[in-house]
């Protein structure tokens, strides 16, 4: 944890808003495909993820973190593939065993 710690403080402003950012992402994708799009719930648009994907790969490239640049590219698109394919599944099984219907979504 220490060395963790100190890496972090020695990072610049670039380094931190780039891994901030790309962590944001990975946390919105998840929340807003799964709990808040079944809710019908629509205040994160695909558009503020898009923003935060691009802020994310302006700001690795700026602090030249070039492995964060391919781990937020494949990352987002595996985890929203992933999220897709789960609120599929959870559409259904929740149509079929509790008669619950989510399709206005």
């Amino acid at each position: 944890m220490e060395k963790i710690r100190k890496k972090w403080s020695s990072m610049d402003l670039f380094g931190k808003c780039s891994y901030l950012s790309v962590g944001l992402l990975f946390f919105l994708i998840p929340f807003t495909g799964l709990v808040l799009e079944s809710l019908n719930i629509s205040i994160i648009k695909f558009e503020i993820i898009l923003g935060i994907y691009v802020l994310s790969i302006i700001c690795s490239i700026l602090a030249k973190k070039w492995k964060l640049i391919i781990i937020a590219t494949v990352g987002a698109l595996l985890l929203w593939a992933i999220t897709i394919g789960i609120a599929e599944i959870l559409w259904y099984y929740l149509k079929s065993w509790f008669d619950i219907d989510i399709s206005y979504r």
